[in-house]
C-alpha cells in the first residue's frame, strides 16, 4: 500500500512537471490601455481665408507604448473642420503627415510612440461643405492598440 501511494505521487509530480511549460507558454493578449485628452484652438480673425490654410490646433504628449490615436473636433461654427496630424520623428522641426480628417476620424490613426503629436485645423472644405475655423476643441483619445 505504501509502495503504491509513493508511485501515485511520484507520477503526480511527474505529470505536473510536464504540465507546468505548456501552461507557461500561453502568451496574455494585451489589454488596450486608453486616455483621453483635450486641447482647445482659437482661429484667425482675419477676413480673407485661403483653402486649406492652417488657423492652429492643439499638441498631445505620446507615450513610449502609446500609438494609436482618434480625434474629434468641436467647432464654435458649427462646421465640420478639416484637420491635419503631424509628427516629427527625426526632430528637424518639419512635421510629417501621419493622417488627415474631416470632424473626427474614421479610424485610429498609428503614430509613432513617444513622438508628440500636433493636431493643425484648417480653412477651406470638408466633406462636401465649408470648414470654418473659429474657436474649438479637439478631443483625442490615445491608445496602445486600435
Amino acid at each position: 500500500m505504501k509502495k503504491l501511494l509513493i508511485g501515485a505521487v511520484v507520477v503526480g509530480l511527474v505529470a505536473g512537471s510536464l504540465a507546468t511549460p505548456a501552461v507557461a507558454k500561453k502568451k496574455k493578449k494585451p489589454k488596450r490601455v486608453e486616455r483621453v485628452a483635450e486641447a482647445t484652438y482659437s482661429g484667425s480673425a482675419n477676413i480673407v481665408y485661403l483653402p486649406g490654410a492652417s488657423f492652429g490646433g492643439g499638441a498631445f504628449s505620446i507615450g513610449g507604448d502609446e500609438q494609436y490615436l482618434s480625434f474629434e473636433i468641436t467647432d464654435g461654427s458649427g462646421t465640420t473642420v478639416s484637420a491635419n496630424v503631424g509628427q516629427d520623428p527625426d526632430g528637424d522641426s518639419q512635421s510629417s503627415t501621419v493622417g488627415e480628417f474631416c470632424g473626427k476620424t474614421e479610424e485610429p490613426i498609428k503614430v509613432e510612440p513617444g513622438v508628440e503629436v500636433t493636431v493643425f485645423v484648417e480653412q477651406g472644405t470638408c466633406g462636401g461643405g465649408p470648414s470654418i475655423v473659429t474657436e474649438g476643441t479637439i478631443k483625442a483619445t490615445i491608445s496602445n492598440l486600435p
